[in-house]
């Protein structure tokens, strides 16, 4: 319920977020000591990805941007959009391009994350 207030979103949506993820990584996940679920960083960058999603579609709208209903329909747009890149990457093989990025870059999300 709290990630769910750190993007101002209906506060079922952070219950979804630790139930399905999981659910999904069960059966298509290749790791099995992944951990998978909500963290308060992506939790921030969306509210801020849907503040500036829902400025651009409602511009001078302050209404806009207090209602649940269009913050946590905007999260899913931003949430199934995500899903799809990322499966895109993984079905075109992508993964290799991590490779380039500096391991204290990778340390740096790491310990962000947690």
């Amino acid at each position: 319920l709290s990630y769910a207030s750190l993007a101002d979103v209906e506060p079922t949506s952070g219950i979804y977020s630790g139930i399905f993820p999981a659910l999904v990584y069960s059966l298509w996940g290749v790791s099995r000591q992944g951990a998978v679920g909500p963290m308060s960083i992506p939790a921030l960058m969306s509210g801020v990805a849907i503040d500036e999603f829902l400025e651009h579609k409602y511009p001078g709208d302050a209404d806009a941007l207090s209602d649940l209903t269009l913050r946590t329909g905007a999260l899913a747009i931003i949430s199934l959009s995500v899903g799809l890149f990322v499966t895109l990457i993984g079905l075109l093989r992508l993964g290799f391009l991590l490779d380039f990025v500096s391991v204290p870059v990778l340390k740096g999300f790491t310990a962000a994350a947690c």
